[in-house]
């Protein structure tokens, strides 16, 4: 487990050193067995929609693809901490009266 300490929202590593990075990478390779294998359930049931492709109706939950994601930030690439490339993974909570539109600029 990540230890916790007075900057809880700062990610401080050295990249030549796997022992101060590792605790990063263990965890979000952990994350990322688990979302993948929440969403082979949720495309093979077919009950959810895909976030990114179908309208939906409100209060209806659907998934976001992840697997562009995972083809740059992965287990054998160690998450890009190695090379100072780290990847971060935002887990997005649904809050009661907040929008769940997302936009991205380039």
């Amino acid at each position: 487990m990540i230890p916790s300490n007075a900057f809880d929202n700062v990610i401080s590593y050295e990249k030549n050193s796997k022992p101060t990075w590792s605790l990063y990478t263990d965890e979000m390779t952990q994350f990322v067995n688990k979302r993948m294998a929440s969403l082979r359930r949720a495309k093979n049931s077919q009950t959810l929609l895909s976030c990114s492709s179908q309208p939906r109706f409100e209060n209806q939950e659907c998934y976001y693809d992840f697997d562009p994601v995972i083809t740059e930030c992965n287990e054998s690439n160690n998450f890009g901490y190695p090379t100072a490339n780290p990847c971060l993974f935002l887990v997005l909570s649904t809050f009661p009266n907040i929008s769940n539109r997302l936009s991205f600029e380039k």
